[in-house]
C-alpha cells in the first residue's frame, strides 16, 4: 500500500512507515503528504484515514502531585530516550473524582 503511493520506491515507503497496529484492528501509522494520505484513503481496502492531532496539556499541576522535577528523567537503563521522537505515551481514564488530592491546588502558586 505504501509501496504504491511512493511510486513503487520501497526504501521510500519503508522510511515513511512508522508502526503497525495488528491486535485490536489492522492499521498503520505513516508519514505522508496530504495527496498521499487522500490517495490511500480512496483503496477500497481502507476504511478511515486520519491525521494525527497535537495534543494541548490541560494541567499544570500533575508533575508537581507526582513529585515530578522538571529535570526528572523516566529513562529505564539500557533503553534510552535520549533520541526517540514521536513516542505515545497513554492511559485509559475511567472517570474523574474532583475531591483526589491531585485536584488540589493548596499551596500552590497562582499559574
Amino acid at each position: 500500500m505504501l509501496t504504491s503511493i511512493h511510486g513503487g520506491r520501497g526504501e521510500e515507503a519503508k522510511a515513511s512507515h512508522v508502526y503497525s497496529c495488528t491486535n485490536g484492528f489492522n492499521g498503520f501509522a505513516a508519514k505522508l503528504t496530504p495527496d498521499q494520505a487522500t490517495e490511500i484513503a480512496k483503496m477500497p481496502a481502507v476504511v478511515y484515514v486520519f491525521p494525527n492531532a497535537k495534543r494541548i496539556l490541560h494541567t499544570t499541576r500533575s508533575w508537581d502531585f507526582l513529585g515530578l522535577g522538571v529535570q526528572e528523567t523516566m529513562e529505564v537503563p539500557s533503553f534510552s530516550t535520549e533520541n526517540q521522537v514521536n513516542v505515545i505515551i497513554g492511559f485509559s481514564d475511567t472517570g474523574i473524582w474532583p475531591e483526589s488530592p491531585s485536584f488540589s491546588d493548596a499551596d500552590m502558586p497562582q499559574v
